[in-house]
C-alpha cells in the first residue's frame, strides 16, 4: 500500500479473509523516529474504553517484533490524502 523509506503498509487477509493493514517499521532507526510505538502506547491505552468512545480509531488486531521488523496490524480505513488528491488531480 505504501512504503515512506522507514516504514512499509501492506495489505493482510486474517483468517476470514477481512482486510486489514499490516505496517512494518525496521527496528534499527532511532526510538525517536519510531511512529510505530507511539502508534502501539496510543491503542494499547484504548483498550479499556468504551467501545462508543473510541469508534474514530484504529482497531488493534495484532503486534510483535523480530530481529529485523517490528510489526502491527490494524483495521483498514479510507483512502490516503495522496490517493485523493491523485483522484482529484486525474478527473483535471
Amino acid at each position: 500500500l505504501a512504503d515512506s523509506g522507514l516504514t512499509k503498509l501492506y495489505l493482510v487477509l486474517n483468517q476470514c479473509r477481512a482486510r486489514q493493514v499490516m505496517r512494518v517499521e525496521y527496528s534499527k532507526i532511532p526510538k525517536v523516529a519510531s511512529r510505530i510505538k507511539r502508534e502501539l502506547s496510543l491503542l494499547e491505552m484504548l483498550k479499556n474504553i468504551d467501545p462508543e468512545d473510541k469508534s474514530h480509531f484504529l482497531t488493534l488486531y495484532d503486534k510483535g517484533r523480530t530481529p529485523i521488523f517490528k510489526f502491527m496490524v490494524v483495521s483498514r480505513v479510507g483512502p490516503t490524502l495522496l490517493q485523493i488528491r491523485e483522484k482529484v488531480l486525474e478527473q483535471d
